[in-house]
């Protein structure tokens, strides 16, 4: 499985057919660590009678087994498909982005910053209530670039304040010694 090409996917749509093969499962166990929106469709009877995995237990199921209404099963596909599109791209960038300074050794250079950054801290405060979760490692990014981005301000206010106050003192004295 490549995992960039699963990383970047906005979602999965997980056929129950083949959910007993090892590379199904192996697909299914890496979208739920990851906090992927998955999409499980039944299209046979012996799918919906089987165990199925923790990962899709508490899931809405698009029924679209022989006798199950296709056209609702479709419908319901496509109506997930549109639910909060623009929170799972941010999910999927973020995500991508995370995994990217992770493979840095989360040094600060891949890091958000301006309204990258605070986008991405609205993003995190509504995405659980959405349906498509932080994971701990976005959560981790997230608040590292906080972090950094608060420090880069300070650093900059307190040098500028350095630099002020050592201009102040220059007028001072220029002040001082004119007639």
């Amino acid at each position: 499985m490549n995992r960039s090409r699963a990383n970047s996917a906005r979602l999965r749509i997980g056929v129950t057919c083949p959910l007993r093969s090892e590379p199904c499962l192996g697909e299914l166990d890496h979208a739920s660590a990851s906090n992927k929106r998955i999409i499980p469709v039944c299209i046979d009877q012996a799918s919906a009678e089987m165990e199925k995995p923790a990962a899709l237990g508490e899931l809405r199921w698009a029924l679209m087994r022989p006798g199950d209404d296709f056209d609702a099963g479709v419908a319901r596909v496509v109506h997930a498909l549109d639910t909060d599109l623009e929170v799972v791209r941010t999910h999927t960038r973020i995500l991508v982005r995370a995994r990217a300074w992770e493979l840095t050794g989360r040094r600060t250079s891949p890091l958000l910053r301006g309204d990258e950054l605070r986008q991405a801290e609205r993003w995190l405060a509504t995405a659980a209530a959405s349906g498509s979760p932080p994971t701990e490692l976005q959560q981790d990014f997230i608040v590292a670039s906080r972090r950094a981005s608060t420090r880069r301000l300070v650093g900059w206010r307190g040098g500028d304040a350095g630099r002020g106050g050592r201009d102040c003192v220059v007028d001072l004295r220029v002040g001082a010694a004119q007639p």
